[in-house]
């Protein structure tokens, strides 16, 4: 189950331990560049307007999945992080459906951005349309982009719910 992030002291350590574990691990700065070293900086990324969505682990209270939206024109950019864990698993999968379809409930379009071009291979299987490279959009590496309609939603990725909670319950859904 995802929970919408509103500022609160609870909701904030979480984002500061989040921060704090992306630190140490060393993945902060080649997933998020350099910028979000600043704590300032990485909590402003997910304040409103900015649509914030957490999947916590409830034992460890813990981030294992974040997907956040931010306006952009008329539709909104999303973005995600899953814990290393997590990636590959139908509990991300059911999350991810989940993110999406909640990003479809404000904007008619999303873009997606990442410097990974094995990721904007896979974002092209589930039905995102490539829009093409930007060249050094983040540091010294380029940015492949791509965009989802609310449609191809409707017809490609939202029937991943099914198959993943028909092969393994609810327990796909819950953390």
């Amino acid at each position: 189950m995802l929970h919408t992030y509103t500022p609160s002291p609870e909701a904030d350590l979480l984002l500061l331990r989040w921060w704090d574990q992306l630190v140490v691990q060393g993945e902060l700065v080649p997933a998020f560049g350099p910028r979000m070293l600043s704590l300032s900086t990485f909590f402003q990324t997910f304040q409103p307007p900015t649509l914030c969505l957490l999947g916590v682990e409830a034992v460890e209270q813990r981030l294992w999945f974040v997907a956040w939206v931010e306006p952009a024109l008329s539709g909104g950019l999303f973005c995600l992080w899953v814990a290393p864990e997590k990636r590959q698993s139908k509990q991300m999968i059911a999350a991810g459906v989940d993110a999406l379809e909640a990003c479809f409930q404000h904007y008619p379009v999303l873009l997606a951005a990442t410097a990974d071009p094995r990721l904007a291979l896979e974002y092209q299987k589930i039905g995102c349309t490539p829009l093409g490279t930007v060249p050094q959009l983040f540091g010294d590496r380029d940015v492949e982009t791509l965009y989802l309609t609310k449609a191809d939603f409707i017809t490609r990725i939202l029937p991943l719910r099914q198959l993943v909670t028909s092969t393994n319950g609810e327990e796909a859904r819950n953390g």
